[in-house]
């Protein structure tokens, strides 16, 4: 019944592969070992030149598609100019590689967050805000890019500065959709290693381990697990945490950050009251939209979708919020019945429908009930019924459990990790972080404006 279906807010997956999927390819490498603030290092020169050398001659690159930035011409302002200039300068149907050697830094904020940084050749970790490259100003330029592939390798020392928010990867909950992720926008982060991790490197192999197993991953195509000719970014990090985490003696375990619903996922959205959850959604359903920066939801585009389509677009999503909003004049039947008398489904296939989401959501035997004879999680779970009636690829939920008791709190949970089992992509904001941190979801919050992913 349930279907599957991306929210692109940011990023998710890259395919690197022999095939031809792309029409150009585009590559900014950048090396620094003799920093003019801060220690020098060994190796991050030869990491981007070799990196280089596998990206013409392993991925057909172009040559004249590649920028690569070494010691003094590692400039804060020639980074940002370059790669401003990259995804620019990328289409529709090409893909973006940024690999980054050097230093990184993170910055405890004063309200509690942190900040990410890249150093460049000129930068000081002394003075982060004026001399480094925050993560986020990099993000920003992405978003405005239209390659269809952007992904970030990050081999820092001291590093994290890409995971900040971000998750350790997991070789046991590789998603399904590993085969088909080139069909999608995405932007994905790879980092070397956590906060206050060191990055290793030694002179037998003559780069980082990061950056040594990366080559040997795709030059070797040794992170091609499922051995489709498709190496993804998804199954390059799982190799990479493998591999670098055996090489540094648990000293050191690469991360990546995704702050994408991708197709299928149950995603938790938290922040203060006001910190604009609720927005966000609305942003979503495309009840308003973005005063700059676009929403995509699947095919739909804030920047392009014509008036007509919207209701098109919400007739693939469902909403809940801790308010039910069931009219008190029609039972429970009528009440979930309501959208597909809307949408024009004849009455008899409206019966059947009704019956086979009453017993999913398990209110069987109460049609005939109203909204005033229903518990408040009966009441909650009616909403959810209505909201599937329409067979949605996505669940809106809106502080679903903000009225409910502890015990129907958590029922409503389970029963929207049964319904995102079958597939169905689950984007729940809630305030209630002591109900969530144990559902072993990805969690996104809203901070100062900005998402970021735990």
């Amino acid at each position: 019944m349930y279907k599957l279906l991306p929210i692109l807010l940011f990023a998710y997956g890259l395919a690197i592969t022999t095939e031809d999927i792309y029409d150009n390819s585009y590559a900014l490498l950048i090396g620094i070992d003799k920093y003019q603030n801060v220690r020098s290092l060994d190796y991050a020169v030869k990491d981007a030149e070799d990196i280089q050398s596998m990206l013409v001659d392993k991925f057909h690159f172009q040559q004249d598609n590649i920028v690569l930035l070494k010691d003094e011409g590692a400039t804060k302002t020639s980074i940002i100019q370059e790669f401003s200039n990259i995804t620019k300068k990328a289409e529709s149907n090409d893909r973006v590689l940024i690999f980054f050697a050097g230093h990184g830094e993170t910055e405890d904020l004063p309200d509690g967050g942190e900040m990410g940084y890249l150093l460049p050749v000129d930068g000081n970790n002394t003075d982060l805000y004026i001399s480094a490259i925050e993560m986020d100003e990099i993000q920003t330029i992405s978003l405005r890019s239209e390659a269809k592939h952007i992904l970030y390798l990050i081999d820092a020392c001291y590093g994290g500065i890409a995971s900040v928010g971000a998750r350790s990867l997991d070789a046991n909950s590789t998603p399904d959709y590993l085969q088909k992720i080139t069909q999608y926008k995405s932007r994905q982060i790879i980092s070397a290693g956590g906060r206050g991790e060191q990055v290793i490197e030694k002179s037998e192999w003559g780069h980082s381990a990061f950056t040594k197993n990366l080559l040997s991953g795709l030059r070797d195509s040794k992170a091609d697990t499922d051995s489709d000719g498709i190496i993804t970014a998804q199954e390059l990090g799982i190799y990479l945490k493998k591999k670098v985490t055996i090489d540094s003696n648990n000293q050191q375990t690469p991360k990546t950050r995704n702050l994408t619903t991708d197709e299928g996922e149950f995603v938790f959205l938290i922040g203060p009251t006001g910190s604009g959850k609720t927005t966000l959604l609305n942003l979503l359903y495309m009840e308003i939209f973005p005063e700059s920066g676009r929403v995509t939801i699947g095919k739909f585009d804030s920047d392009s979708i014509k008036k007509r389509k919207i209701p098109v677009l919400r007739r693939t999503i469902g909403i809940i919020s801790q308010n039910y909003y069931l009219l008190d004049d029609r039972n429970l039947f009528d009440n979930v019945a309501l959208p597909l008398h809307v949408i024009g489904h004849n009455q008899n296939d409206i019966a059947g429908a009704v019956e086979e989401i009453l017993e999913e959501v398990g209110l069987s035997g109460l049609e005939d009930h109203y909204p005033q004879e229903l518990s408040g999680g009966e009441q909650q779970r009616a909403c959810l019924a209505r909201a599937l009636i329409k067979d949605p690829d996505i669940i809106l939920a809106d502080e679903p459990t903000g009225n409910l008791d502890p015990v129907s709190s958590f029922d409503l949970i389970k029963l929207l990790e049964e319904i995102n089992s079958e597939g169905t992509t689950v984007f729940m904001a809630s305030h209630n972080y002591s109900l969530i941190k144990s559902r072993n979801h990805r969690i996104v919050e809203i901070h100062n404006g900005k998402l970021r992913s735990q």
